[in-house]
């Protein structure tokens, strides 16, 4: 078979491999097929999957052993209720958990806040901002109840997919999203399935 210029040109490839292709498209048809079986089949096993975990300073011969869910999420949800998610400052981590714990006793939170507040005066940085912001929600917390930073969360990822902000409002307020989910971690409780 004589191979034509401008067939190769358009497609790439001469008129001699053209059916070893066709073969290689069918190959992946079936494989395409086998995937999709493979698919239901794993949607009928079990849904959990165990890992061990070494955290950081512990005894290595002794990890943890944990079961999530057989989904990235929920692998990178457990990770980041261990070791924080972007913008977590492990300082006002214990701090935040107490005070989510002891939001109803008024004596108890005010503490925690001054708490809180003493930490943040040693922070620096891109720590110390992401400290503000923790303080700027325990307090909204106390106003607007144990619910706000999940309604925060979904407020600030409306405006963002509504779309006209400036660019550093987007990155500001996907920041701040990321530091709510992290709260919303803490608090033990989940946001709206998200793209951060």
């Amino acid at each position: 078979v004589e191979n034509n210029p401008t067939f190769v040109e358009r497609y790439g490839i001469t008129q001699e491999e053209m059916p070893k292709k066709k073969d290689d498209a069918e190959d992946d048809a079936e494989k395409s097929e086998d995937d999709e079986e493979s698919e239901e089949e794993d949607a009928q096993t079990p849904t959990k999957k165990a890992f061990l975990y070494f955290a950081k300073g512990a005894d290595a011969s002794k990890p943890e052993k944990i079961t999530v869910d057989k989904t990235k999420d929920a692998f990178v949800e457990f990770l980041t209720g261990k070791v924080g998610a972007p913008g977590t400052v492990e300082a006002l981590v214990g701090v935040f958990r107490e005070y989510s714990a002891k939001l109803s006793n008024a004596g108890a939170a005010k503490s925690l806040v001054a708490k809180a507040e003493g930490i943040l005066k040693t922070l620096k940085g891109s720590e110390k901002s992401s400290g503000e912001y923790y303080l700027k929600v325990m307090g909204n917390l106390q106003k607007k109840g144990a619910d706000h930073v999940q309604k925060e969360y979904g407020r600030l990822g409306r405006m963002v997919d509504a779309g006209g902000l400036k660019q550093d409002k987007v990155d500001e307020f996907t920041r701040r999203r990321r530091i709510l989910k992290a709260l919303s971690l803490i608090q033990g409780k989940k946001v709206e399935k998200d793209e951060l």
